[in-house]
């Protein structure tokens, strides 16, 4: 970007260069009559106040066109056009046209300064005796001469109707008045006044022609440069534009070279500018292709960048339960990601302004600069977010479990049956409270892997989670230490073998190390029955249902440790088709508390 600054202002410094036309002036001659007199002062007026111009002023410019023009209506109303003053008001009036034709154009100008008008001696008549001495020997001029100036006449008419933007009307004046030129370059007597008059007419025409040229490419040139100074990186890989460029200033170059006039400061000075804006273009040139040389192969390169941003993907969210191994694969693939993001956008920004990109990789670059820079790593701080609470929510529900066994009273029986003694609660509790402690142990290691820096104190969340634990086991032996078998409700002995007749049965096989009758025998009647029918009748079944039940608390061994079992026994001695009556069954039974060996016959 800066160096596109320091282009566009060296522009700009050769391009506003000041433009030097037209050749020195001449001393004028006293005016003929009072309409090269009034032509005169205005036109004397004009150069003074050019000097002061600059192209900005638009306004003053073009007031002084319209007074040149009214200058130049004076001259053509005088009488006396062949007279020296006539001519050289001519020439000053056209070098002042052409000067204000630079400046409308763009350029700058500075007009010859007027020519002094001599002053009239104190006794002199008035000027119309003039002409009788500015014109001596007319007659016996070379016939060349009045063929030169009858013709520069038709061209000096063309001029003042030229368009200022006409290049081609403007050169092929320039070449007919080179042709006439031709006519005079063969006389022989150059001292004669009347050639003297056609030369000064000849040099008028030139400097305006010239100028109106200067004009012309100037603005050419200011069009050109401007259009090389909004090139981009990708537009010197295009031949076309290149060499619109370079045609473009080679064209205005021999434009000048084909004026003739070398030595004009205006043609000079816009012709060493020129070479100048193509210096700087072909450095330019040079130096986007070695620069694009450096870059190596930019489109191979975004390609492979597009296949990565695509298959390098942030990764999900952590599956609870988190593992030591779950852990450190999402650290990696975040890893890999940050990795990703960074190296890949640290290329894109190195080709950002330097690189030719077609359209398929200009693409393929502003995708990857935004979704780099944007997407990829929101999307990430996302998961990231979402990870990070998560890990903090599952370790307070850790703490939760914790803290809700560290309260469990041993004298409580409901705790004691639902939390330590009953069947599985003790180890089941105990997997929770190692469950509780790995969820904590695996947040720090993802604390530690990730470089949390708003991550809990691990430590204490920890030593509360032992201490719970620790707890809990004295908790469970206080509890187990306390269980009984139940008091006995019934010693009736028939009862005792009728659990021992249905326990020996094969389909259950069941044996107990001692056996409490914890609910004593009783009788108990029901009626149940069904409705069947069609819409022409229904029968009702009922069933009389009747027996005898008690329940009996057995102490039986499980692998190394022993269980109190409930039991409920029945007898029926009547009840549906499919009830078995007159023996007895074991209707219900469920494992309760655990009891130790040495507490069962107590």
């Amino acid at each position: 970007m800066l160096h596109r600054l320091r282009a566009a202002i060296l522009f700009a410094a050769i391009l506003l260069a000041p433009i030097l036309i037209g050749p020195a002036a001449v001393a004028q001659t006293a005016p003929a009559d009072s309409a090269i007199k009034g032509a005169v002062y205005d036109i004397g007026r004009a150069e003074q106040q050019v000097k002061t111009l600059t192209p900005s002023r638009k306004a003053n410019i073009k007031r002084l066109q319209r007074s040149m023009e009214m200058a130049g209506k004076r001259l053509d109303s005088s009488p006396n056009k062949t007279h020296a003053s006539w001519t050289e008001a001519k020439q000053r009036l056209d070098n002042v046209n052409g000067a204000l034709a630079t400046l409308a154009g763009g350029g700058a100008a500075k007009p010859p300064a007027a020519a002094a008008t001599p002053k009239a001696a104190p006794n002199s008549s008035a000027p119309a005796a003039a002409p009788k001495t500015a014109a001596p020997k007319a007659a016996a001029a070379d016939p060349s001469v009045a063929r030169a100036q009858r013709e520069m006449k038709l061209v000096g008419a063309q001029v003042r109707n030229l368009r200022p933007s006409d290049s081609r009307g403007a050169f092929r004046q320039l070449k007919e008045l080179y042709r006439i030129g031709g006519y005079l370059g063969k006389t022989k007597d150059r001292s004669h006044p009347a050639f003297k008059q056609a030369a000064q007419q000849y040099n008028g025409i030139k400097a305006t022609l010239v100028g109106n040229i200067v004009a012309i490419e100037q603005k050419q040139l200011m069009k050109v440069a401007g259009e090389i100074d909004k090139m981009q990186p990708l537009d010197y890989s295009n031949k076309q534009k290149v060499n619109y460029g370079r045609k473009s200033l080679a064209n205005i170059q021999n434009s000048l070279k084909s004026l003739g006039a070398p030595k004009v400061p205006a043609v000079q000075d816009l012709y060493g500018r020129t070479g100048k804006v193509s210096a700087m273009f072909e450095k330019r040139i040079s130096d986007r292709n070695t620069q694009q040389a450096s870059l190596g192969d930019v489109s191979g390169k975004l390609a492979a960048l597009q296949k990565r941003f695509h298959t390098i993907k942030v990764p999900g969210r952590i599956e609870h339960p988190a593992t030591e191994a779950k852990i450190k694969s999402f650290v990696a693939s975040v890893a890999a990601v940050r990795a990703h993001v960074k190296e890949d956008f640290a290329y894109i920004k190195s080709i950002d302004g330097k690189a030719a990109l077609n359209t398929k990789d200009g693409n393929t670059f502003r995708f990857l600069r935004s979704a780099l820079q944007g997407q990829k790593q929101q999307s990430l701080a996302r998961t990231l977010n979402t990870v990070n609470e998560e890990m903090d929510l599952n370790v307070q529900d850790a703490l939760r479990t914790a803290d809700f066994l560290d309260k469990t009273d041993p004298d409580d029986v409901n705790h004691r049956n639902n939390r330590l003694t009953g069947k599985g609660q003790y180890k089941k509790n105990l997997d929770n409270l190692a469950k509780a402690r790995k969820t904590v142990v695996v947040a720090a290691l993802y604390d530690k892997e990730m470089a949390r820096t708003d991550a809990p104190d691990r430590k204490p969340q920890l030593e509360k989670i032992d201490k719970a634990t620790a707890g809990f086991k004295e908790k469970y032996k206080i509890a187990l230490n306390s269980v009984r078998m139940p008091k006995a409700r019934s010693d009736d002995s028939k009862l005792h073998k009728a659990v021992a007749e249905v326990f020996a049965r094969k389909k259950y096989g069941y044996k107990f190390e001692r056996v409490v009758i914890n609910a004593p025998l009783k009788r108990v009647k029901n009626r149940s029955g069904n409705i069947r029918g069609t819409v022409s009748g229904a029968t009702v079944t009922t069933y009389e249902y009747e027996w005898d039940q008690f329940q009996a608390t057995t102490a039986e061994k499980v692998g190394d440790v022993y269980y109190l079992y409930a039991n409920t026994f029945k007898y029926y001695y009547s009840g549906d088709p499919q009830t078995a009556v007159k023996v007895w069954i074991l209707n219900r039974r469920f494992q309760s508390s655990q009891i130790l060996k040495e507490n069962i016959k107590q």
